[in-house]
């Protein structure tokens, strides 16, 4: 449950970026996890993927750095697509 959860408010935060750029399209996503997020890149994507179908995320290219410096999930880029242009927001 807690990788549901985690990947839930991912995906709502990954939404809310895409709406604040006039997003079409969520393209590609960077994300780094760490040894407390406790969850492994292959199950991350499996969730990120049930949980963005029907949305402007689905179909989203996701890349996951592990890394033993963070504790947990961030996210460190969002590319989407707008009208115009492709867009990409670090963090």
């Amino acid at each position: 449950m807690h990788e549901a959860s985690l990947v839930r408010n991912l995906v709502r935060h990954i939404l809310d970026v895409a709406q604040e750029n006039q997003a079409t399209r969520v393209i590609r996503i960077v994300l780094k996890v760490g040894p407390l997020a406790h969850i492994d890149p292959p199950h991350l994507i499996d969730h990120f993927h049930n949980e963005t179908k029907g949305t402007i995320a689905e179909g989203a290219d996701v890349l996951v750095e592990e890394t033993d410096e963070l504790h947990e999930l961030s996210v460190e880029a969002i590319e989407v697509l707008t009208n115009e242009s492709p867009v990409e927001e670090d963090f």
